[in-house]
């Protein structure tokens, strides 16, 4: 069996900078076990604690944490107001415990125990109980609920139940056995208030006049659970949504959303030095307000396009901002996706010769000014399954020998020609690049840009033959769904004998530098074949505020955990 404990974090001193306070938090509550008060101090590290983080995000319009897709409602807001089993640490991105303070993973691949933390309380003070955590399961087997993103998780389940003990565990048996199912569960393995979303939900039942209530798991539970999309309900994570002292709500549509200083958070007991802002603020702002606010410093990062070159054009913000251009383990990649379905774009040697239109360098350098690297391979950089090839070269002479071996030729009488769709102003400009370069071999190319609702329901109906976007990664790079003949992302509609076997493969391996290998021959088969055309990889740049400390972005992006503002900058 593999177990992983729970690691302990070394505090961060600020020197001359001393700051004490003392809290008395609330235990959990087993059964069995009377509730107990323990007044343990949580150390400070001596770092300020007041500065209320300040940025521009998208506004989200779903926090329900069972329903939403948002990267912003399940990154920015549910991943500061709640805890889920496991986390990731944001300085090297690797597994760690969160609520579950150990998890072991047995020799059958698909049983995995996580021992439940004790002394968690929630925002409102109730304690954490094993009934709370066993709720997630509960409602994700609702058949009438659609669930968000957690279902990339609790997708891979097959059964879940409470060991009462030596330690109240959560004991989970996977489908199949998975490369990164503990990660998947953990990760996605929200844990709310129980009692609060059945209260919630016998409201709306008691004003539609439903009787009996429906339960987590039968018929009109989810119909119901789907109307509180704007609630989160109590987490136990080191924020907390709720009205400061002046009565303002956490979220006010159109303008904001602030999260207020969790005070019985058991991570500040754990890992002291940590979570030291005194709230987090979330401006909804247009590009130019946004960017407005940034020149009045009313903020504290900005994360535009134009932050790669601001420094250099407005030399007023030198001295207030630091620019950074990170990679994160979510961000994705540009690709072209080809339909595979079409016959002409069956042959491989037209999806190659197609991919050599593309001037890779060219469009990092001038499109993403620099924030981004040519493509290879359908994974992270530096990561160990990234194949030793180079990127698909741009090579026009090269292209217009594979179209004519394959039969096409504009000067003998039988041209190519296609559509591609794509959305938003990048893809549009890398269809551009496509153009250009086809019209040099005699390729005729039309470009249709709709919106991401038309781009998404012409992908569903195979009504394409090719389609320019940006494919983001989950917190692990699986890339079975997207290329597997069976994955439920396999758009391209791409079939190979032996791709299927290496990703299946590769799966279920539990040995990271065996399947590293495995995943080093497809992606070697994929250079080969080119279902998919892949154009760069993308990087974020930011502008943060050059005096909050320990504030550099990681593998999570820019995360918080550990960022501090001197008491003479902060922002109250």
């Amino acid at each position: 069996m593999v177990r992983q404990a729970a690691a302990t974090t070394r505090a961060k001193v600020a020197a001359g900078l001393v700051a004490a306070l003392l809290l008395v938090v609330l235990a959990w509550s087993w059964p069995g076990r009377a509730p107990a008060v323990s007044t343990v101090p949580i150390s400070t590290a001596g770092l300020p604690q007041g500065h209320v983080y300040t940025g521009v995000a998208d506004e989200p319009h779903d926090l329900n944490p069972f329903l939403t897709t948002g990267a912003v409602a399940r990154r920015y807001v549910l991943g500061f107001t709640h805890d889920t089993l496991l986390d990731s640490e944001p300085v090297e991105g690797k597994l760690r415990p969160a609520l579950a303070r150990a998890y072991t993973l047995h020799q059958d691949g698909r049983t995995v125990d996580f021992e439940l933390r004790p002394d968690v309380v929630f925002a409102d003070g109730e304690p954490v109980t094993p009934a709370d955590v066993l709720f997630t399961w509960e409602v994700a087997r609702t058949p009438d609920l659609v669930l968000g993103t957690i279902r990339e998780g609790l997708g891979l389940i097959e059964s879940a139940t409470l060991l009462a003990a030596p330690t109240p565990t959560l004991r989970v048996v996977l489908q199949n056995r998975h490369f990164a199912a503990v990660q998947a569960v953990g990760e996605s393995w929200v844990v709310t208030q129980k009692r609060y979303w059945l209260r919630r939900v016998a409201e709306l039942a008691a004003q539609d006049r439903i009787e009996p209530v429906p339960a987590p798991g039968q018929p009109g539970f989810g119909a119901l659970l789907t109307r509180l999309t704007g609630e989160t309900g109590p987490g136990s994570g080191p924020y907390a949504m709720a009205a400061d002292t002046d009565g303002n709500p956490g979220l006010r549509p159109g303008i904001d959303l602030r999260m207020v200083r969790n005070e019985v958070c058991w991570r500040r007991r754990e890992h002291p030095g940590s979570w030291n802002l005194g709230a987090i603020r979330l401006l909804f702002r247009s590009p130019q307000a946004a960017f407005t606010a940034l020149l009045a410093g009313e903020i504290d990062w900005y994360a535009y396009p134009d932050a790669v070159k601001l420094l250099e054009q407005r030399p007023e913000l030198r001295d207030r901002y630091a620019r950074h251009i990170y990679d994160a383990r979510h961000l994705g990649l540009h690709v072209v996706v080809w339909n595979c379905r079409r016959p002409f774009l069956a042959d491989p040697r037209v999806r190659r010769a197609l991919g050599m239109l593309f001037d890779r360098a060219g469009i990092v350098d001038r499109l993403l000014e620099g924030c981004g690297k040519p493509a290879a391979a359908f994974g992270k950089l530096g990561a160990p399954e990234y194949p030793p090839i180079q990127p698909l070269p741009y090579d026009l002479t090269q292209a217009r020998a594979l179209l004519r071996d394959a039969g096409y030729d504009s000067q003998g009488g039988r041209p190519l020609s296609l559509q591609v769709l794509t959305s938003g102003s990048v893809g549009r400009q890398i269809a551009d690049v496509l153009v250009d370069a086809g019209k040099k071999i005699g390729v005729a190319i039309e470009v249709r840009v709709v919106d991401w609702n038309a781009l998404t329901k012409a992908v569903g109906q195979h009504d394409f033959d090719a389609v320019i976007r940006m494919q983001g990664f989950r917190n692990w790079v699986d890339p079975y769904d997207t290329f597997h003949s069976g994955g439920g992302l396999n758009d391209a509609g791409w079939r190979n004998a032996d791709a299927d076997r290496l990703l299946k493969q590769a799966r279920v391996e539990l040995d990271d530098a065996r399947r590293a290998a495995v995943y080093r021959q497809f992606h070697e088969l994929v250079a080969q074949e080119q279902p998919m055309a892949l154009l760069a990889h993308v990087f974020a740049p930011v502008l943060i505020d050059a005096r909050l400390q320990d504030a550099t972005p990681g593998p999570l992006g820019l995360w918080p955990e550990r960022f501090w503002m001197p008491v003479e900058h902060q922002r109250r």
